[in-house]
């Protein structure tokens, strides 16, 4: 069996005897029956006297069966005839019974037929053979599974102590090291990982059952995770197969963690639009209530949209303002890139969002003349540390209300920890609502994330 190649025997490392054997064309098979032929002739005319007592064909049984060997059944008849004639005529004994020549030539016929019929039969079956073990020859090197052939190694009391390598395949090769290195070295002493024993411990289990068994292990060069199933392959051998599942098991791991964040989110989700439903003041009538409820779960969507399509990683500052405040009119936006966190930018979404309703019912939006100035800075770029401002102006009057409502207090809750802070104030000219939080280490694509302008 080759080292590296599973099928061809090793019997024929030069694969002279392959050559010598290998079928001919009708020619050639031709043109060495008629040498052959001659050569047994020959040594036939030497022996003279000395073989006066052999049959006459004798010499010929060797030539008929290789034509039939290499060439097939029309050489074989050709020798068999050619040999028959130049019998009968050079060395048929003298004065012999022409009925007595008839039954020799007539046996050598025969005998010649069965030894064509085995010997075409041999060769249909070599050829067979050959095509089966070079079509398995080409599967196996361009497996993807690894595969090694054991054979077990027994002491005197019959008991498996080792697994011979016998044989492996190009995959097993990539994974394993090279065929001539490892072809003939006993498992344990060349197993590369640590689960060695475990895995020598369950094959022995296949090997004297011959229950076939699968199970994962991890080889530590690399840190990569295989499947491995062995089962048992005739006698004292057993063949493994083995898979890199390294990736598979890290997308499954990708898939439980989105599933168990998925879930977490979705309950955040549900809990913010069950805080909304009941904190949505219910002072108006029915329609108006529903109204604001729409509005303020339009928003919060409107940014679980742009999380989304940063697989909720983050967003860009300019990103989560643009998009809270599209419907809105006279708004005019300027600040550089600055990424933020996920829960950050849900957290300002709201935000704006309240100011912006706050400021189409009372304030800068609620008259033709009125707009709203957002811009944002980098007040610390050490410490990643970004200031906000809202500011209204053109519109009505202002002064601070004498309650607090489910907007001021939906602002206060969002920005309510170490590193966030918001602060607004009631101006004659407008209101004021001026925001710090950190960025997140991503600084966006540019020195810009929206230019000087209104939307």
């Amino acid at each position: 069996m080759g080292s590296a190649r599973i099928g061809r025997g090793s019997s024929d490392p030069n694969g002279w005897f392959e050559r010598l054997v290998a079928p001919r064309s009708l020619l050639r098979a031709c043109v060495e029956a008629g040498a052959g032929i001659a050569v047994a002739t020959g040594l036939r005319w030497q022996l003279g006297a000395y073989a006066a007592l052999v049959v006459p064909f004798a010499l010929y049984f060797p030539v008929v069966t290789w034509a039939a060997f290499t060439g097939g059944t029309l050489p074989a008849l050709a020798t068999t005839a050619a040999a028959t004639g130049l019998a009968v005529w050079l060395f048929m004994p003298p004065g012999q019974p022409p009925a007595d020549m008839a039954l020799n030539a007539a046996l050598f016929v025969a005998s010649c037929g069965v030894l064509s019929v085995l010997a075409v039969g041999l060769r249909r079956s070599r050829a067979d053979l050959r095509e089966l073990e070079d079509l398995y020859g080409v599967v196996q090197h361009v497996a993807l599974d690894g595969i090694v052939i054991y054979e077990a190694i027994r002491d005197g009391a019959g008991k498996v102590v080792d697994l011979r390598r016998i044989a492996m395949n190009a995959a097993a090769e990539r994974v394993l090291g090279p065929a001539r290195q490892l072809v003939g070295q006993s498992y344990l002493d060349s197993s590369p990982t640590v689960s060695r024993e475990a895995l020598f411990t369950r094959y022995v289990t296949v090997l004297e059952t011959g229950i076939p068994a699968a199970d994962e292990f991890m080889l530590e060069a690399g840190r990569r995770w295989f499947y491995n199933f062995a089962t048992r392959a005739g006698g004292d051998r057993i063949a493994v197969t083995f898979r890199d599942i390294t990736d598979t098991r890290a997308t499954i791991e990708k898939q439980k963690f989105l599933m168990r964040e998925l879930n977490h989110r979705v309950k955040n989700v549900l809990t913010s639009a069950l805080s909304l439903a009941r904190q949505t003041a219910t002072s108006g009538t029915a329609a108006q209530y529903r109204d604001a409820l729409t509005a303020r779960i339009t928003a919060m969507a409107r940014a679980h949209d742009l999380l989304m399509t940063e697989s909720w990683e983050g967003a860009l500052l300019s990103d989560v303002v643009t998009q809270t405040l599209a419907p809105y009119d006279r708004v005019f936006v300027e600040g550089p890139s600055v990424a933020i966190a996920a829960d950050l930018a849900l957290a300002l979404n709201m935000a704006l969002h309240e100011l912006a309703t706050n400021a189409v019912k009372y304030g800068a939006l609620s008259t033709a003349d009125g707009h709203v100035s957002i811009r944002w800075r980098l007040a610390d770029p050490a410490a990643r540390r970004v200031h906000l401002a809202w500011v209204e102006e053109g519109g009505p009057t202002v002064s601070q209300p004498t309650h607090s409502g489910f907007g001021s207090r939906l602002l206060g809750r969002g920005f309510a920890t170490a590193n966030r802070s918001i602060d607004i104030a009631w101006h004659a000219t407008g209101l004021v609502c001026e925001m710090t939080f950190l960025a997140s280490d991503d600084e966006g694509d540019g020195d810009q994330a929206h230019p000087p302008g209104t939307f």
